[in-house]
C-alpha cells in the first residue's frame, strides 16, 4: 500500500512524499509505466529512501514489453561501502 512520509527542513514541515509500496518497513517499491526509466525516477526513489530511513528501494517499470527494474540503496550505504560502517547499524 502507499505510505506518506513528511518532509522537514530546519525542523519545519515543508511537504510530503507518497511511496507506492512499502514492504515490512524495509523496502520501498516505486512503480512506473513509461517508455524508459529516467534519472528523475531514480532521484525520486532516493528522496523517498532519505525521507523514510529505509535502506533499499526497487524502481519497476511496467511500460515496456519486458519489465525493467533498478535496485537503489540509501546514500548512507554508499558512504559505508567507502569505509564508514557506522551507517549500517540502523
Amino acid at each position: 500500500t502507499e505510505k506518506k512520509y513528511e518532509i522537514f527542513y530546519q525542523n519545519q514541515r515543508v511537504g510530503f512524499y507518497i511511496a507506492d509500496i512499502v514492504v515490512n518497513e524495509s523496502v520501498i517499491i516505486e512503480v512506473k509505466c513509461c517508455k524508459e526509466l529516467a534519472p528523475q525516477h531514480s532521484a525520486q526513489l532516493i528522496n523517498y529512501l532519505k525521507a523514510s530511513g529505509i535502506k533499499v528501494g526497487l524502481l519497476i517499470n511496467f511500460g515496456k514489453r519486458n519489465i525493467q527494474y533498478k535496485r537503489l540503496c540509501h546514500p548512507d550505504y554508499y558512504r559505508a561501502a567507502a569505509g564508514d560502517p557506522a551507517h549500517l547499524d540502523q
